[in-house]
């Protein structure tokens, strides 16, 4: 029982990993949101890591006035990057590679929050054949799951 309930939960990490990064990766990729450039005004350290930041977005359509609103955490006072207004209107993300790279850096953390199931099931069934090579893949996938996450979230910084 315990073993279900624990992959329950990596399975429900991993859905969330998906849901809450899928919406960014969207508007990376130019799929959803109004395109335009953000430039950073100011990035205030709340402390305990977090950061509140303001960018000005200028919308592509020239007709529209820029505004001043939420950006990324990761952003500089004074820089300047491609971003899209999310579709809620309440911050702005950055676009192409920078964007699609830090969700890339999270989509990486999924196989991670699964690579340990079928060691689990093996062990918890307590089937014997198997339960070297499962380890060993486990721990691969776990390798290259934090190497690409790693990997993305400082090429999307």
């Amino acid at each position: 029982m315990t073993m279900l309930f624990l992959i329950g939960l990596m399975l429900l990490l991993a859905y969330t990993v998906v849901a809450t990064t899928r919406p960014d990766l969207e508007i990376a990729l130019g799929g959803r949101g109004t395109p335009g450039t953000a430039e950073v005004l100011s990035c205030e350290d709340l402390g305990s890591g977090r950061y509140d930041c303001d960018a000005r977005f200028t919308f592509d359509d020239p007709a529209r006035e820029p505004i001043v609103i939420d950006t990324v955490p990761d952003a500089e006072a004074g820089e300047t990057f491609p971003a899209a207004l999310t579709p809620e209107g309440d911050r702005v993300v950055p676009t192409g590679e920078r964007g699609v790279w830090a969700s890339v850096g999270l989509l990486a953390l999924v196989p991670l929050c699964v690579a340990f199931i079928p060691t689990m099931v093996l062990y918890g069934f307590g089937i014997r054949r198997g339960r070297r090579a499962s380890v060993i893949g486990a721990f691969a996938v776990s390798a290259l799951s934090l190497l690409t996450s790693c990997t993305g979230l400082l090429l999307g910084s």
